[in-house]
């Protein structure tokens, strides 16, 4: 059975949405074209990576729905959240899912050859925004699959789950989440801080929480969020590093209480 079919979908998608949601470089305008037809997706968001499985997710900065999967191996500089460009061929899955293959992921730099996450523009609603400094991220770009490979398991386009949340260490340490389950915790005591990680705390409670940050502080966490990992016979929260972080998984944050967030809630934090 053939991976790819021959069908794609009619413009007139395009009547009850505005003009520039369509144009030319857009993921809503790539979907409409004819399977093998060459795209090129200018300023979009990663918003997830599935090394593992050869793939990532993209999306319109101004619409999350508007996405697709990119049948490419990532190279090792994309990462969560990042703006690229995107050349490639369109298809489609033989279960109906529309998805580029053989993708070059060109990124954006500035004028000392630093690669951005983030560029400092939005999109161009009626035409790509100029850029002087882009590059393909030419590791291991382009390599993917054709129409001729196959593709076993079907790739999940769907954005990463919310973070599950926890009222305190002590319900988390219960539940026991599977290690990379994304989860969150709000206003929490700081206990001590090392180098590369701080060691959080329960109010009016002995269980404690190595967090992995690279700005570790000692001021009550507002909120923090992360992914679960196992150190040892330890469990921990890998925020932004930490034992088996993947730095093209989910990347966390940590806010600390300040003055202003306790004119904002201190009867909350």
């Amino acid at each position: 059975m053939p991976l790819f079919l021959l069908t794609f979908c009619s413009s007139a998608a395009f009547a009850d949405s505005p003009d520039y949601l369509h144009r030319v470089g857009t993921i809503a305008r790539a979907v409409t074209e004819a399977n093998e037809t060459l795209v090129y997706l200018d300023a979009v968001t990663v918003d997830k990576i599935r090394a593992a499985d050869g793939y990532f997710v993209i999306h319109e900065p101004w619409d999350i729905q508007s996405r697709i999967v990119v049948l490419t191996q990532p190279p090792t500089a994309v990462r969560m959240g990042q703006m690229v460009d995107i050349e490639g061929t369109v298809d489609t899955l033989v279960g109906g899912q529309r998805v580029i293959f053989n993708a070059s992921v060109i990124g954006y730099f500035n004028e000392q050859d630093y690669l951005l996450l983030h560029p400092p523009f939005m999109k161009g609603f009626l035409q790509p925004t100029p850029w002087s400094y882009k590059s393909e991220l030419t590791d291991i770009a382009g390599l993917g699959f054709s129409p001729m490979d196959g593709f076993p398991p079907e790739p999940d386009p769907d954005p990463l789950p919310p973070p599950t949340f926890y009222a305190s260490i002590a319900d988390l340490l219960n539940d026991n989440p599977p290690d990379d389950t994304i989860v969150q915790l709000d206003c929490h005591p700081v206990e001590s801080v090392e180098s590369v990680y701080f060691v959080m705390g329960d109010d009016g409670g002995q269980d404690t929480l190595a967090v992995y940050y690279t700005d570790p502080q000692s001021r009550r966490v507002n909120v923090v969020t992360g992914t679960m990992a196992t150190d040892g016979n330890d469990r921990v929260l890998n925020v932004d590093s930490g034992p088996g972080f993947d730095p093209q998984g989910y990347i966390g944050h940590v806010t600390y209480v300040t003055d202003e967030t306790n004119t904002m809630g201190a009867d909350f934090c």
